[in-house]
């Protein structure tokens, strides 16, 4: 508690703030310019109900991006990371469209394997995917984005896996954005992005919105260029009662994030990478109706219906496991003897049952190759009703949701060579055992009750309740082991109370739970005693519990004159049955998920914006500790610490790649008219690397990062803008594990087991926009 005082009294001096801006120096103070009492935001995955900020029981932060923001940046986790208290970011893949974003010590990651804890809605849909709840952030089409809101803590009126907090995406619409525009921009290590959007209206209730963008880059690292194409189309309809909206979003990515490498080659060439491709390629289709309709003063319906289809493909070149048998053969290679040497195993036989001859060919490189088919559809209704009980204005909003959804993951490895660069040739021959098929049918039904009593005109009470019934069966389509049926069900009541005094004071708290259930991926990789590589292969299917959060939160907002306003919580989340994937050898992506017992997050934040005619400016802090609340043994082979390669937690250890300190400061200038130049700073703490739950081993560093922006309007129409990120070059890592170097024959010397991701170094870009007036 003495580091939460601390961190409340260094925020609170007078001279901590003078700007608002993004990490990229993008101008974030759409909000600051609405009073606070006019913000409104979705509290419900219908975004046709909207409460004001004031008036809701949780620390909720709410952005309304404007066109320059989107068109200076196109990365939705940066602009979260800078605009948001809380946030942060790893690049476990080295790939900035590929970030884990962390929100209060909860997790949207695009990577299986990563313990999910915040869900991510667009304009009711939920964007999770079905298999292994991953958050694919490069198939949102950003520069589509309105507003932006995140709703803190256990959240049960939005589901499953809203643990740790919601983050709710609203789109445009020919009604809320009526320009035409058209964005190019290019920038360090080849980087160049476009986009063009349209929209017109057919009198005064009739129009249809359009957008495109392109993202290409050849990365700043060896052999890591993406590219990105992300299209979003709007029709929408409206009369004095009623409003229909009709959407599609399509997206096609081609991403190579060649991940951590060992860091004694990192001391060599912070731009080398360990092995190469590691490449993911990805399709969205997605389609979208809501219609919403006044039944009479009192009531409103609001019904809505998605259909999502999504294909995943990765390729993934990796050293090999495998080795030369006595007999010639291949042979799967064995843990170390009691001399460290690895052992002969069992025969390698291909995809025709035939034993494979070692060569060249196939020794020194495999190919990690998965497809992944998702097809899910939603309906959904809600019902709002105002009505008086008694002396209380009384408002009951109730909901229900339907999912039916089915995942189809193969799987297979390629033998392969390694190349002088550490790239791969694959040999067309495959490990006859490394195939996996596993089909996965998902069904949620969801019903939820908001009760909102107004017990006078400065204060609320709500109370909630969510009921959500669970089916997920798994059918193996090569033998039986992956075979299972599940059923779940879960209560999540919350409560909130929310006192406002005054226009300028509102005071907070709430008491709320939410859950979620194993994933297929978890559930299909549950078995200690046959450990799965993450993720390429599924082996068995053991239960696994139920996991439950439960939060409180206290807090406030304060407007302290028309240039002020401070927002500031603290939080304490409690997790049951938390599930856990366990590293267990032999390559740094083997092991298995369990649970693990309690986890828990506690912490504070707080956020100060100041805004006047010229400057506009924000500073925001947090405190959190992620731990462990149970002792246990992790199985942590590569840990140079490790004892018969396991080591041992203790309650009260913390969470790896979870920083206990976190904050941003930034300015945004207005010179004229025409010219605004920003800076902003982003700190983030020191973390421990995934496999070192013990604590026992150096953490990685914290950072900071400084960075500017400049605009220059020429005219209504032209805008000129450049950005500088990370101006002093910093040199930082945001993620790291523990692997094996010599796996890897250029490498036999290396004996540091430490592998780090690279943060990107000093780049910059400059781009225009032309607006159709």
């Amino acid at each position: 508690m003495r580091a939460v005082l601390y961190l409340f009294f260094f925020i609170g001096l007078p001279v901590i703030v003078y700007g608002q801006t993004d990490s990229q120096g993008i101008k974030v103070n759409d909000t600051l310019r609405v009073p606070l009492k006019e913000v409104l935001i979705s509290n419900t995955p219908m975004t046709s109900l909207k409460i004001g900020i004031k008036n809701t029981y949780s620390n909720v932060q709410h952005l309304k991006l404007s066109d320059d923001t989107k068109m200076i940046y196109m990365d939705l986790t940066n602009i979260l990371r800078t605009n948001f208290t809380s946030v942060q970011l790893n690049e476990a893949n080295g790939n900035s469209l590929q970030r884990d974003l962390t929100y209060r010590g909860f997790r949207a990651s695009p990577l299986l394997g990563v313990s999910q804890g915040i869900s991510v809605y667009q304009d009711g849909v939920r964007m999770n995917e079905l298999f292994g709840d991953v958050m694919n952030w490069d198939l949102i089409p950003i520069s589509a984005i309105n507003e932006i809101s995140i709703l803190a803590g256990a959240n049960a009126v939005f589901g499953l896996n809203s643990l740790g907090g919601v983050i709710n995406l609203n789109t445009e619409s020919v009604f809320t954005s009526s320009q035409k525009s058209i964005s190019v921009s290019t920038g360090s290590f080849g980087v160049l992005k476009s986009s063009v959007k349209y929209a017109k209206r057919y009198g005064e209730n009739l129009g249809i919105y359009a957008l495109i963008s392109h993202y290409k880059e050849k990365g700043w690292r060896d052999y890591s260029s993406s590219e990105s194409l992300n299209s979003f189309i709007k029709g929408s309809w409206k009369s004095k009662e009623s409003e229909f909206d009709l959407s599609i979003n399509l997206g096609k990515t081609n991403l190579t994030g060649n991940g951590a490498v060992p860091i004694t080659l990192l001391q060599q060439d912070r731009t080398a990478v360990f092995t190469h491709p590691d490449n993911t390629k990805n399709k969205l289709f997605l389609v979208n109706a809501i219609y919403n309709t006044q039944l009479s003063d009192a009531i409103k319906l609001s019904v809505s219906s998605n259909f999502k289809h999504r294909v995943t493909d990765t390729f993934n070149g990796d050293a090999s496991l495998y080795t030369t048998g006595s007999d010639a053969y291949l042979h799967y290679e064995e843990e170390g003897d009691e001399n460290g040497e690895p052992e002969e195993g069992d025969v390698v036989f291909d995809q025709r049952g035939n034993p494979i001859v070692a060569s060249e060919e196939v020794l020194t490189a495999v190919n990690n190759m998965t497809n992944t088919l998702q097809n899910s559809y939603q309906v959904a209704f809600q019902l709002y009703i105002d009505k008086r009980i008694g002396n209380f204005e009384n408002v009951i909003v109730f909901g229900g949701v339907y999912q039916d959804g089915e995942a189809k993951f193969k799987s297979k490895i390629e033998l392969a060579q390694l190349t002088d660069t550490r790239g791969t040739i694959g040999s067309n021959l495959f490990d006859g055992d490394s195939f996996t098929s596993v089909d996965t049918e998902v069904k949620n039904t969801e019903f939820y009750l908001m009760e909102t009593f107004h017990m006078s005109k400065n204060m609320n009470v709500n109370f909630t309740g969510k009921a959500v019934w669970s089916a997920l069966e798994l059918k193996d389509r090569i033998g039986v082991k992956l075979n299972g049926s599940h059923r779940f069900f879960e209560f999540n009541p919350s409560f909130g109370v929310v006192y406002n005094p005054s226009e300028s004071l509102s005071l907070f708290s709430n008491i709320s739970s939410s859950s979620r259930i194993p994933t297929p991926v978890e559930l299909t990789c549950a078995d200690p005693d046959d450990p799965c590589l993450l993720p390429n292969a599924f082996l068995s299917d053991p239960p696994l519990e139920t996991v439950v959060a439960r939060s409180f939160e206290i807090g406030t907002r304060f407007k302290m004159n028309k240039n002020w306003h401070v927002n500031a919580a603290a939080f304490l989340t409690k997790i049951k049955n938390d599930i856990y994937f366990v590293s267990s050898g032999p390559a740094k992506n083997t092991g298995y998920f369990t649970n693990i017992g309690d986890t828990q997050r506690r912490g504070a934040e707080i956020k100060i914006n100041y805004e006047d005619k010229k400057i506009s400016a924000f500073a925001s802090a947090s405190y959190m500790e992620a731990t462990f609340e149970e002792s246990f043994l992790v199985s942590s082979p590569f840990h140079p610490k490790s004892k018969d390669g396991t080591i041992a937690v203790s309650k009260g250890d913390h969470i790896p790649l979870l920083p206990n300190y976190i904050g941003n400061l930034g300015i945004n200038w207005r010179l004229n008219s025409a010219l605004e130049l920003g800076w902003n700073l982003n700190f983030s703490g020191e973390q421990y690397l995934r496999g070192d739950e013990g604590n026992i081993d150096s953490p990685i560093a914290s950072y900071v990062l400084n960075n500017l922006t400049g605009t220059y309007r020429f005219s209504e129409s032209l805008l000129f803008y450049t950005k500088i990120d990370n101006i002093f070059n910093v040199t930082y890592e945001t993620f790291g594990l523990y692997g094996e170097p010599d796996e890897v024959a250029e490498f036999e010397d290396y004996e540091n087991p430490v592998f780090l991701t690279p943060g990107s170094p000093f780049n910059l870009s400059i781009g225009l926009q032309f607006r159709i007036l």
